[in-house]
């Protein structure tokens, strides 16, 4: 895998995480610290 698909894959993933945990009525705060 080259780094521009990892990258990629990385970002979406750190996308994902912060939707779900944004639907699950968690403050901006725990999504930053989360997701950092």
């Amino acid at each position: 895998m080259n780094g521009y698909k990892y990258e990629n894959t990385l970002h979406s993933l750190r996308k994902n995480a912060t939707i779900n945990l944004l639907e699950a009525v968690c403050s901006n705060s725990q999504v930053k610290a989360s997701t950092m």
